[in-house]
């Protein structure tokens, strides 16, 4: 039996709405009732917010700031692309913030989704207790779409309200914790892909790459990824699959990571052979996490330059100390020989 509650897209939730008015205690809502939480439920109030400040305040008090897509300010940045409406279902105990779940609403596919959409990566709920993840899933506003959803999170609970899929592009990384040069990762890789890897970035150099690293002047960051754009949509522009950076809201929001450092540095590196640009790598360092976090090669000209900017950003990785390497999901054809891979998930609810 579902459980019988009020779909959250049909009614005005600018002021707190009791649970007990969301969730009544019938036999239908019996799953909450038995739960540990039961006895919270008369004290339980969801109240849902759109001004960007308190949305800020809710995010820098639940989010562990564990990933670069935990920091509310990448999240902001794609908001200053976007522009869709947030909307912070929060669960109160009085004035208490037990939970919120942060989510806006997309105007052009008509669903909700983890506030900052579809590229960031890693999602967790942020509650006090996990129970209270129950009645988030049971109230969400519909159609919803929870994207890239981490593996440590409560699926079983999710699938009670809705489908959750394996995600089919996975999350790739590397632990380099302890090592002291990229010699020692090499050996960790198959001899064909560790070959290939040093053979590739020894011809690079043999066509004399020269490397650039952009890592201070936000102008000239600005400018190389404006060149990032321009060739991506070039490099995607005969294939089936459109670059990202078609849209002009993505190109704003990535504008706005390159702007909102604080939290997060950027860089880039530029590899230029003769008088051609052959590669453009954006990467985002936090904590001790280094993200391969955009790029573009032009391998139709010069065929290997992607293996040189692996070897190239694998060695910065580790000398810089840094102790976990994250390119993301999406195997693209060849982080699969070079990285282990995690699951992520997302959940689906139509109505």
């Amino acid at each position: 039996m579902k459980p019988s509650v009020l779909n959250l897209s049909t009614i005005n939730t600018s002021q707190a709405v009791p649970f007990t008015h969301l969730i009544p205690d019938i036999s239908a809502n019996k799953h909450f009732y038995k739960n540990g939480l039961s006895k919270l439920i008369p004290r339980l109030t969801l109240k849902v917010h759109t001004d960007i400040e308190k949305c800020f305040s809710l995010w820098d008090s639940f989010s562990p700031k564990e990933s670069i897509f935990d920091e509310w300010d990448v999240r902001y940045s794609f908001y200053q692309g976007f522009k869709y409406q947030p909307r912070f279902y929060t669960i109160y105990e009085g004035r208490k913030a037990l939970g919120v779940l942060p989510l806006w609403f997309n105007d052009g596919e008509k669903s909700f989704e983890i506030f900052g959409g579809w590229w960031p990566e890693g999602n967790s709920f942020f509650v006090t207790d996990e129970h209270l993840v129950d009645f988030f899933m049971a109230t969400l506003p519909t159609p919803v779409n929870l994207w890239s959803l981490r593996k440590d999170q409560p699926l079983e609970r999710l699938k009670v309200f809705g489908k959750v899929q394996v995600d089919p592009d996975l999350n790739y990384f590397k632990n380099i914790d302890g090592l002291s040069s990229i010699e020692s990762l090499l050996k960790e890789y198959k001899k064909k892909d560790r070959h290939n890897l040093n053979a590739d970035y020894q011809r690079m150099r043999g066509y004399g790459v020269r490397l650039e690293i952009v890592d201070s002047n936000k102008q000239v960051q600005l400018q190389v990824l404006e060149k990032m754009f321009d060739m991506n949509k070039k490099r995607f522009a005969n294939t089936k699959d459109k670059s990202s950076f078609e849209k002009e809201e993505y190109r704003t929001a990535f504008r706005q990571i390159v702007k909102n450092t604080g939290t997060y540095d950027v860089k880039f590196f530029v590899a230029k052979i003769q008088k051609h640009i052959a590669a453009i790598d954006m990467i985002v360092t936090h904590n001790d996490t280094y993200y391969q976090f955009q790029g573009v090669n032009d391998t139709k000209r010069f065929n290997g330059i992607g293996n040189y900017m692996v070897y190239i950003e694998l060695k910065d990785a580790i000398d810089n100390g840094y102790k976990m390497i994250d390119c993301l999901q999406e195997d693209h054809t060849w982080k699969h020989k070079y990285f282990d891979k995690v699951e992520r998930f997302y959940f689906e609810k139509d109505k």
